[in-house]
């Protein structure tokens, strides 16, 4: 038991930290472990299952403080920027916080019967799945403000994800392919926030609702195959910007719970958290709610952990140079890099960082970009 509690207790210091630092991702960790050969025991997969938790709850804060998103958080810097530039920067952290949280809940009320339902979706969907993600594939791109834009973006980052992780030697290569698309090209962009105006909180609305939608969006997230949770918030409709805000909270931290489910179910890996399980241990129904509740315990102090981080941001973020921060995570990101990756994952680093900005100069949802998870899986199940 006190070895449990204190790989929870690693695990959200952790992911405070991966979630906090633009150009970071939860996957860092687990291909590290894995690079490594640490052995699986339940204090090594408590701390997995623990960080990956903590990271979607923190990694709204340096999407709304710094605006700097990343992959799961892109969706929402719209909202987020807004209430910044109001001063409200501590609620938009705060929305998405409470929308992790009540998104985490419902996800473990509804885990027996996604456990069990399961295994029939998959072979319900599973000769069709290649078709489900061509019309959710095109639905995007037709939506989006600039849909030509959109598809060149698509095509470009498919192909790059497709040479990347199907014709590549790469070691770990979603390290410097994910790392490159949203948070060094972020950085080298330029696009975070320079000035941040006196910070205010307010009484936030928080409703269950947008919270239960994020949650059934997180579970198709968590089911499908390289749908991510910025393709899933694309369908989310709100009136308002703070419930989108929860949905997306709430979408983010479901899909991490479905993952773990659906690697206990079917024994399959829907993010780089379940792979890096998946390759140490079979997640069986015994180990399942072992998981389930360091999901629980890791939610609770993350859910502190977030609120506490992001009022001092809010009132000490005027103090620091975002410059001095970007430079720092830039040379934090390369070193990993080729300590994991070596010369051929720092070019990669590059020509990812190439497609990133080029995202953003073409001004279309950035959420296009995740197409280099999803070609690759479209060639895969086809």
């Amino acid at each position: 038991m006190i070895s449990f509690l204190l790989a929870v207790v690693c695990g959200v210091l952790v992911g405070c930290v991966t979630g906090t630092t633009p150009g970071l991702h939860m996957n860092l960790v687990a291909s590290l472990i894995v690079a490594l050969h640490i052995p699986g025991t339940l204090p090594v997969l408590v701390f997995l299952v623990s960080l990956s938790v903590a990271h979607t709850f923190l990694d709204g804060v340096p999407a709304v403080f710094l605006g700097v998103p990343d992959a799961d958080t892109v969706v929402a810097m719209m909202p987020a920027h807004k209430l910044l530039l109001e001063g409200r920067g501590f609620d938009a952290v705060a929305l998405l916080t409470f929308g992790s949280f009540l998104g985490l809940l419902c996800a473990l009320l509804l885990s027996p019967l996604f456990f069990f339902a399961s295994p029939f979706l998959y072979e319900l969907i599973r000769s069709h799945t290649f078709w489900i993600l061509l019309c959710i594939v095109l639905f995007l791109i037709w939506r989006d403000s600039f849909p030509f834009r959109a598809l060149l973006l698509f095509c470009v980052s498919g192909v790059l994800g497709l040479y990347v992780l199907r014709y590549s030697d790469v070691s770990e290569p979603l390290l410097p392919l994910l790392s490159g698309l949203f948070g060094v090209s972020t950085l080298l962009s330029g696009v975070g926030v320079s000035n941040i105006p006196a910070q205010f909180s307010t009484r936030l609305n928080v409703s269950l609702w947008p919270s239960i939608k994020g949650c059934l969006l997180g579970c198709c997230s968590g089911f499908l195959p390289g749908i991510g949770s910025s393709q899933s918030a694309s369908f989310a409709r709100s009136k308002s910007g703070e419930d989108f805000l929860l949905i997306v909270g709430a979408l983010n931290t479901a899909s991490i719970v479905f993952t773990i489910i659906i690697a206990s179910s079917l024994g399959r890996a829907r993010s780089g958290t379940a792979e890096a399980l998946l390759s140490m241990v079979h997640v069986d129904s015994f180990l399942l709610p072992v998981l389930l509740l360091a999901v629980l315990l890791s939610g609770c102090l993350s859910l502190f952990a977030c609120l506490l981080i992001a009022k001092f941001c809010a009132l000490n973020m005027h103090r620091f140079r975002p410059s001095f921060i970007s430079f720092f995570i830039l040379i934090l990101v390369v070193v990993l890099v080729l300590y994991v990756s070596g010369i051929q994952g720092f070019a990669v680093l590059l020509l990812s960082s190439s497609v990133g900005i080029l995202s953003l100069l073409l001004g279309c949802g950035r959420a296009h970009a995740m197409a280099c998870i999803i070609v690759p899986v479209m060639f895969y199940v086809w």
